[in-house]
């Protein structure tokens, strides 16, 4: 136990060891002293046991927890999971939500979309995880093609067994059962990749590669440029297909570390893959590939000529991504979300200062491209500087950056 003088309380802490979680403290007798004088003369070592290795390495391994759990919520970046039931659902969709806004779902989108939410080993995949992608189907029924909603259906029916049963999740038996029912209901083509594997052993290695140099951080435009290369250049014509499904499958799953550069040169494929879908091309002829890879290398050009132009590289990047996006017209409130999470998700602890000057600077000159919603979106990122600022912090803290998230989200519905 140690007990001392702190500011307006005498407050008392006790620290269980064997169990780190449990830290409790008390107030006791009101006091206004501000010193913080020790109680007693005593050494500490000689009134507090030192804790051994066993309770040490217990008390890192949870704190350890604890500071992944906030790596994770930072990471979400554009997909916050709050307002969800199940977090690796809520995940699931919202990086659903940027890779496929507003286009139509077809049955591989959607059969990756409910694999993503449930894989998870948390016995939700009929409780939490349902619930979450339930709302997100109801609100895009429309959008699902004939397949898609089949095998949404066969989904939606293996849940209801399971409830009959009395159960949150799914036996593992069903789940990789239903697994095949959904393809067969989409013919969706079922080969050794579907649970973890690579369709195509070039992406299959440029995504390991990736992975292995950059675990965890933002993933730059460079990065994207290299991993698409890598996964594409090789001599099988599969870049519209077997090769663009395995990134495709990789971005959905990290869209939110992607850099405004590495989105734009992701979309940038995106557009060039659909393109040769729609011609039924399994490949990018070499033509149409050569001229994708020099305007790729063109945004990242154009980037690095703007960036004296701004205070912080992150921020001078969103706002060259979203100008090259809506170089004229109205400015959208979900364009203004964008550009607000991706000028200030990096780890710089910048978004109060440098980067709110780059952003203040590019919606004082664009005022009248505004719609109703994006001047929501930057009044709400602007209290949330202002509160910083009154704090004396130069970021957004994490209690607040997710209220913030909320906030936009509830304005865009």
């Amino acid at each position: 136990m140690v007990r001392g003088i702190l500011g307006a309380e005498d407050m008392q802490m006790t620290i269980d060891f064997n169990n780190p979680s449990q830290i409790r403290t008390t107030a006791a007798t009101t006091s206004y002293r501000v010193d913080m004088r020790p109680l007693t003369d005593t050494p500490l070592s000689d009134v507090m046991p030192t804790p051994s290795a066993q309770e040490v390495s217990a008390l890192q391994n949870y704190y350890g927890q604890v500071q992944d759990d906030v790596d994770n919520v930072r990471n979400l970046g554009n997909g916050c999971t709050c307002g969800y039931s199940d977090a690796g659902a809520g995940q699931a969709i919202e990086n659903f939500k940027q890779t496929n806004p507003d286009g139509p779902i077809d049955a591989t989108q959607i059969y990756r979309l409910i694999e993503a939410a449930t894989k998870d080993a948390d016995n939700n995949a009929a409780g939490g995880e349902f619930k979450d992608l339930q709302s997100f189907v109801e609100k895009n029924w429309n959008r699902m093609d004939d397949k898609a909603r089949a095998v949404w259906q066969v989904y939606y029916q293996q849940v209801m067994d399971s409830r009959n049963r009395g159960k949150t999740g799914i036996d593992h038996q069903d789940y990789e059962q239903m697994l095949g029912k959904m393809r067969q209901a989409g013919g969706i083509q079922d080969d050794d990749q579907e649970c973890g594997e690579y369709k195509d052993a070039s992406a299959g290695a440029a995504i390991k590669k990736l992975e292995g140099q950059n675990p965890n951080g933002p993933i730059s435009g460079d990065q994207m440029l290299s991993l698409i290369l890598e996964a594409t250049q090789d001599m099988d014509n599969q870049a519209a297909s077997k090769e663009y499904e395995d990134l495709s499958k990789f971005v959905q799953k990290n869209y939110a570390r992607l850099s405004p550069e590495a989105k734009e040169i992701w979309e940038l494929y995106q557009r060039n893959v659909q393109q040769s879908q729609a011609e039924g091309n399994p490949g990018i002829p070499t033509d149409r590939f050569d001229r994708m890879i020099r305007d790729m290398t063109k945004i990242q050009q154009r980037n690095q000529d703007a960036s004296g132009k701004y205070e912080d590289p992150s921020a001078g990047d969103a706002i060259e991504s979203l100008q090259a996006r809506v170089p004229n017209g109205p400015i959208s409130g979900n364009e203004m979300r964008r550009l607000v999470l991706d000028a200030i998700k990096d780890y710089d602890s910048q978004s109060t200062s440098t980067e709110f000057s780059d952003l203040e600077r590019f919606v004082s000159s664009n005022k009248d491209r505004l719609s109703p919603e994006a001047k929501q979106i930057w009044e709400i990122y602007s209290q949330a500087v202002q509160n910083a600022r009154a704090r004396g912090e130069q970021g957004i803290q994490e209690g607040d950056y997710q209220e913030m998230i909320a906030r936009m989200r509830d304005v865009l519905g």
